[in-house]
């Protein structure tokens, strides 16, 4: 699953027949139909992207920070 599947999905277009066996034909729609909704859900997808990052990236520097406890 690549990154694209989040943003398109893909619906039936009908039926094709080549050399006497019929496939369904499908096209690539976008998950978000509108200009604005798409804006809003990439900037909500990159809030949450922002936040996770943040998160991880405090993690990490509070640990490398903090001094190990002492074992009495």
């Amino acid at each position: 699953m690549g990154i694209e599947d989040l943003f398109y999905r893909y619906k039936e277009r009908g039926v094709v027949e080549r050399d006497g066996q019929k496939y369904k034909k499908y096209v690539k729609v976008p998950l978000v139909r509108t200009k604005h909704k798409q804006a809003a859900f990439y900037a909500v997808l990159a809030l949450v992207a922002s936040v996770a990052l943040f998160a991880a990236v405090r993690r990490f520097a509070d640990r490398a920070s903090s001094p190990p406890e002492a074992v009495e």
